[in-house]
């Protein structure tokens, strides 16, 4: 009988095993979805190290915009632009270039708003053997015209 015994608590102390092992693995609570309030803003898409460009009339690069990271900001319809710099290059007139922070622009790109040291810079080229831009002048128009921390320009 002592056998028998034995052999019942064995049984019992497996079976109590096998149950509580059961329960430990048993997987957890399905994750529960998250659904997005109508309040809360759309995701949108970014990119970094981003570049645009424009060309005029005649198919030729005239500005380009370079940003360390562009994000699109789809409840707004516009982008944000962060460590921008401008180039514009147009054929008949001086060079400039122009740093920010931060930039933003609608969709459209209609017009793109300056934002966190706004530094203009006017650069000299070479057009038809004399030198262009590189006179104080000009310089000193495009300070008054760019300096500050918020600037807007349209395109």
């Amino acid at each position: 009988m002592a056998i028998d015994l034995r052999n019942g608590v064995a049984i019992i102390l497996l079976l109590a095993a096998a149950i509580v092992t059961w329960y430990w693995s048993r997987p957890a609570e399905p994750p529960r979805v998250v659904r997005r309030a109508e309040d809360q803003a759309p995701l949108g898409y970014y990119v970094r190290g981003a570049r645009m460009q424009g060309t005029d009339a005649n198919g030729r690069v005239t500005y380009r915009i370079l940003a360390d990271r562009l994000e699109e900001q789809p409840d707004q319809s516009s982008l944000e632009l962060n460590g921008v710099r401008i180039e514009y290059s147009p054929a008949d007139e001086v060079p400039w270039l122009i740093r920010a922070q931060r930039a933003s622009t609608p969709k459209s790109g209609a017009r793109l708003d300056l934002e966190g040291d706004v530094e203009p810079h006017v650069r000299s080229r070479r057009v038809d053997g004399r030198v262009v831009g590189a006179g104080a002048a000009h310089s000193g128009r495009l300070a008054r015209r760019c300096r500050g921390t918020q600037r807007q320009f349209e395109g």
